[in-house]
């Protein structure tokens, strides 16, 4: 009994040792092949941006929405570095974002080690990560920092988290729903996971546990007033809204990412007719709304701009015939997946609602939003017993390899 326990941990330290030497080895080939390339969409905003620190100008140039803390750092390191090239700022960007599946690990770890591999490895092969990775994009930056934060938050340590809370926001102010949840959360464990008593004892307790965040929440609040809304630049297009499509485009999104799981899902146990019936009624509702919630307004979404391969789905989900039906099989996927997941960190169902919420206020459609909500599903979710769960690696792996390619080439971009 004892020599097969020990099998079993050798065994485990031989995955994790393969699945870090391949994936250190596939970054460094990644990054030699991506480097010199020309700037890739957005990039031809965030580059000359530290270009502009680099040379000491630091005024914004007005076309990104985000706080200016991700290009400050790049250009401050470069300048430390004597680089000037754009594949100086890559290998930066690339040297952060690099530990945003350590930290992932980290997590998953704690809740649960045996399953912490596998949800790294479905997280690193996530199209909407691995190609991202090796651009100047604040988006895994963003993810990192604000997995810290919840790392730290989850375990009590709420003054550290409230520090990261602050970097993570002058990275993205969308984070700042996220230092929303990691509070919800710790109100819910102070009090068992239940909703908390309106006493006046236990608002005090809470005050006293949680009064960090509420530094992050003021000084986010006299820059909201200050500035006039949550973009920094582009106002015009980045200015906050209610966008149900978002909700439509995520759900079929992640149907189809993670197909393979929930089919073992349903497999594996078979739905009886009651619980087949609420399937197929959320189902239908979800429909109509996704059949009434067809587009996206938004300047970005445009049919023109069908380079973007988020708004190629999203016009094919909607107006093709085949499209329409692979969007309505990539909705009930996902009500089985989201039907048969147990998530930690989850008290009356807080992340599916701040994960809605999140996504809902988003001005566009557009795949990179999801990365959060993506990251944290995998991080948090039980894969206990989920052989699939490879083969879902498998597929998105795949799709990752697709993407890097269309965008090395310059064909397509996420």
């Amino acid at each position: 009994m004892l020599s097969q326990k020990l099998q079993g941990v050798e065994n485990a330290k031989y995955k994790e040792i393969v699945f870090w030497g391949v994936f250190v080895l596939v970054v460094v080939i990644g990054f030699l092949l991506v480097k010199d390339i020309s700037h890739r969409c957005d990039e031809g905003f965030h580059g000359p941006q530290i270009g502009e620190f680099l040379q000491g100008n630091y005024s914004s140039t007005g076309h990104i929405a985000t706080f200016l803390g991700y290009h400050v750092v790049i250009a401050a390191v470069m300048k430390l570095l004597g680089m000037e090239s754009i594949d100086g700022a890559r290998l930066i960007s690339l040297s952060f974002a690099s530990m945003v599946p350590l930290i992932a690990y980290g997590i998953a770890f704690g809740i649960k080690k045996e399953t912490a591999l596998i949800k790294t490895a479905l997280l690193v092969s996530l199209p909407m990560i691995f190609p991202l990775m090796f651009l100047l994009y604040t988006d895994l930056w963003s993810l990192g920092i604000l997995l810290l934060m919840l790392w730290f938050s989850f375990a009590g340590k709420h003054k550290s988290a409230a520090i990261v809370a602050v970097l993570a926001v002058l990275t993205r102010q969308t984070n700042l729903i996220w230092v929303g949840y990691a509070v919800c959360l710790a109100i819910f464990k102070a009090n068992e996971n239940k909703l908390p008593e309106l006493s006046w004892k236990s608002i005090m307790q809470l005050l006293s546990l949680l009064w960090p965040y509420g530094t992050v929440f003021l000084g986010f609040g006299c820059f909201f007033i200050y500035n006039g809304g949550i973009a920094v630049g582009d106002q015009t297009n980045q200015s906050e809204s209610l966008n149900l499509t978002n909700v439509s485009f995520l759900l079929i999104t992640v149907g189809w990412l993670f197909w393979p799981v929930s089919v073992a899902e349903a497999w594996k146990n078979k739905p009886g007719r009651k619980e087949l019936l609420i399937w197929i009624g959320v189902w239908l509702a979800l429909a109509l709304f996704a059949w009434f919630n067809r587009h996206s307004s938004h300047n970005y979404n445009s049919p023109g701009l069908d380079f973007y391969i988020h708004n190629q789905l999203l016009y094919f989900w909607a107006d093709h015939p085949v499209g329409r039906i692979l969007a309505l099989l990539g909705l009930f996927s996902a009500i089985i997946l989201v039907a048969r997941t147990k998530l930690a960190m989850n008290p009356c169902g807080l992340f599916w609602v701040i994960s809605m919420v999140s996504i809902a206020l988003m001005p566009l459609v557009e795949f990179r939003y999801h990365v959060p909500i993506l990251a944290l599903f995998l991080i948090l979710r039980d894969f206990t017993g989920t052989c699939m769960a490879r083969w879902n690696v498998v597929w998105l792996a795949g799709l990752s390899a697709i993407l890097f390619f269309l965008t090395h080439q310059g064909l397509a971009f996420l």
